[in-house]
């Protein structure tokens, strides 16, 4: 997969070398795959890509079919402008010591559906309103180092805990979305936090398992994206 896809990046990439072009995919073909520059662009164009990756593989007769998606940056003689994403399914043969492209790649459909449906389950409004405050005071709790709050948040006992990666560093809880199942209500915690390189923010999400009881569900787990 990923023979494929440095192929493909030198495949694709229009520069000032576009001559050398064979030459400089040459090192990735099989033996007796004839491959001519297959990307002819018009005059002033020139073509790079800021992302090349693979996203599918599947068996094909004598070795495989990467497929690899592509971000693509092009100018004309100006400032570089968003060229649009492509994939492109590159034929790959296999040996005992390796791999190689076995022919042209051809397009193929984005590996993306955007017609599908992501639907959290709906919580009871009253176990809703519990799920979200017993998530957001565990949260809290993990951003204070409150360990006597998680321990009662958990029912007596610490649920357990994935802090922030090495670096990270939360500033506050933005926003609480609590979801289902019923028995085993679930809460996304949306907390701004900044990065180790300063300069910028993010809203992330920190996922918090529950379970309910008689009074306000428990928390099982606290996971905001770090290992313990």
């Amino acid at each position: 997969m990923a023979t494929a896809a440095a192929f493909l990046r030198e495949y694709l990439t229009v520069d000032g070398r576009r001559a050398e072009g064979p030459g400089r995919f040459k090192r990735y073909l099989a033996r007796g795959v004839e491959m001519d520059d297959g990307v002819v662009p018009q005059p002033g164009i020139s073509q790079s890509m800021d992302l090349v990756v693979p996203a599918g593989v599947q068996p094909a007769q004598g070795g495989m079919e990467v497929t690899v998606v592509a971000h693509l940056l092009r100018s004309r003689d100006g400032p570089v402008e968003d060229g649009g994403t492509v994939a492109f399914v590159v034929p790959m043969v296999t040996g005992s010591s390796g791999t190689a492209v076995g022919g042209i790649p051809r397009p193929a459909a984005l590996p993306v559906d955007p017609g599908l449906t992501s639907r959290p389950l709906t919580l009871p409004t009253a176990l809703a309103r519990a799920t979200a405050v017993a998530a957001g005071q565990a949260v809290a709790a993990v951003l204070n180092g409150d360990r006597a709050a998680l321990a009662r948040l958990g029912g007596g006992a610490a649920p357990l805990v994935h802090p922030f990666p090495d670096g990270w560093r939360p500033v506050e809880i933005a926003t609480i979305r609590p979801a289902g199942p019923p028995e085993t209500p679930t809460a996304q915690v949306l907390v701004r936090a900044r990065p180790p390189v300063p300069g910028i923010e993010y809203v992330v999400p920190v996922r918090v398992l529950l379970r309910s009881g008689a009074g306000m569900p428990t928390v099982r787990e606290v996971d905001a994206g770090g290992t313990r």
